[in-house]
């Protein structure tokens, strides 16, 4: 039988991995909220839609419109962030698998402000 040793300290607890998805969980509809609120009924500014859902937001440059994948994409964005937080018990892949989500995020951020979207041009 072959024994694999493991460091203890690099591992994290399921408890924590729990509260990550949780707090995931938690956290959606209060930014889902301050997004509408920004967004006026399509009145106001996209600019927090952009920041917190830029993949949502990027696909009405395709569609013109926020279509119904892409509002379901919204909804479960934060919470699979949590998921792919919390599925792994190594402190070292989940510092990768952070370091990865905030790049692809913020890249798709950036991108949301630089492509001009006339329904969703945002900060007026």
């Amino acid at each position: 039988m072959i024994e694999v040793e493991i460091d203890s300290s690099d591992l994290i607890k399921l408890s924590t991995r729990i509260k990550i998805l949780v707090g995931a969980l938690l956290i959606t509809p209060l930014v889902i909220v301050l997004a509408l609120i920004s967004a006026g009924a399509g009145h106001g500014s996209y600019f927090l839609c952009k920041l917190f859902f830029p993949y949502t937001m990027l696909s009405t440059h395709l569609y013109e419109v926020i279509t119904t994948p892409f509002m379901f994409l919204a909804v479960i964005q934060i919470p699979l962030y949590g998921l792919l937080l919390s599925i792994t018990n190594k402190k070292r892949t989940v510092v990768i698998i952070g370091v990865i989500i905030a790049f692809l995020h913020l890249v798709a951020v950036f991108l949301c402000f630089i492509i001009l979207m006339p329904n969703f041009s945002g900060l007026h």
